[in-house]
């Protein structure tokens, strides 16, 4: 069951109801640059994982046999999606951090197993992620970069190897990092030393500092219109130690399990966007729905039609 009610949102979702304040939410999310802030300071992410945490946010990127909330892409897709379009009533750019967390952790999630000599090496890594999320850990994406086109599989970051075993340094540019100086961790793309075809990485963030001293300057902060509490800002990347997935080479294979969750819990913080738009511009239309003119009922009567096929779908 979800509602929304003076600035409070009602989540009750596989065994885990509460009253979240997103009043709480917003401020967390609208945090200044980790380079303006002083050394080890974390207070984006530690003010806003608790109260998140507290209503079961956090769990929907663990599976439920590792204490989440998780169950399957058929079970768990359309509750996660109607709660990302509740948070969107009160502040799309939270809701679209928060959708990036299980988006990214079901890389982890799709795919229960791999192959020897694999399977030991994966199942680890699973656990320590799942482990890390229920502890507070928020998670992101930073694979975008520029001259590309968006297509990450034309990546040119590299990533060598580092000075212990199963250690790599990234190096390259970096944007639409969502949630930065919120998420713990990112995942990425590059290039491994030696190889050809792009991977996917894990970025610990968690104390990395933003002017340049541990490997990640920040190079463009984001202020895209409507959206700058997102926070998707772009980053350089010099050496920065990064962990691989412990199934190597197999990205196209573990993004093509993960589905098209991605746009599904985007689009449900779109439709949570119309449907303020909707319910702000029929307040305005009653008070002077008399005085419309002909163009004016022409398009107020599409954009009704509009949001009621967004319904439907």
């Amino acid at each position: 069951m979800f509602g929304l009610e003076n600035d409070w949102v009602w989540l009750s979702f596989q065994g885990i109801s509460r009253w979240m304040p997103l009043r709480f939410m917003r401020t967390s999310a609208h945090c200044p640059p980790r380079s303006r802030r002083s050394a080890g300071n974390a207070n984006s992410a530690a003010s806003l994982s608790p109260r998140t945490r507290d209503a079961g946010l956090l769990l929907t990127g663990v599976q439920i046999e590792y204490g989440g909330i998780w169950q399957s892409l058929r079970q768990s897709a359309r509750p996660i999606c109607e709660m990302l379009r509740i948070l969107a009533h009160g502040d799309s750019s939270v809701a679209l951090v928060c959708a990036m967390h299980p988006v990214v952790l079901n890389f982890w999630m799709a795919t229960a197993q791999a192959p020897p000599p694999f399977d030991k090496a994966w199942e680890e890594q699973r656990r320590s992620i799942f482990r890390r999320v229920c502890e507070g850990a928020w998670w992101g994406t930073i694979a975008s970069e520029p001259g590309v086109g968006g297509d990450i599989s034309k990546t040119r970051a590299t990533a060598r190897r580092g000075p212990s075993d199963g250690t790599y340094l990234l190096t390259g540019q970096k944007n639409f990092g969502s949630g930065s100086g919120i998420t713990s961790y990112m995942i990425t793309v590059a290039v491994p030393e030696g190889e050809t075809a792009p991977d996917m990485f894990v970025l610990d963030l968690r104390e990395a500092e933003w002017d340049g001293s541990s490997g990640v300057t920040l190079t463009a902060p984001w202020d895209g219109h409507g959206m700058a509490a997102t926070q998707s800002h772009a980053f350089s990347f010099e050496e920065f130690p990064v962990t691989r997935m412990a199934w190597p080479g197999q990205f196209p294979r573990l993004a093509g399990a993960a589905g098209g969750l991605g746009q599904c819990y985007f689009t449900a913080v779109i439709a949570g966007v119309a449907e303020v738009a909707l319910e702000t511009a029929r307040q305005q239309v009653a008070r002077r729905q008399d005085d419309l003119r002909a163009f004016e009922r022409v398009e107020w009567s599409r954009a009704e039609l509009e949001g009621w096929l967004i319904q439907q779908a």
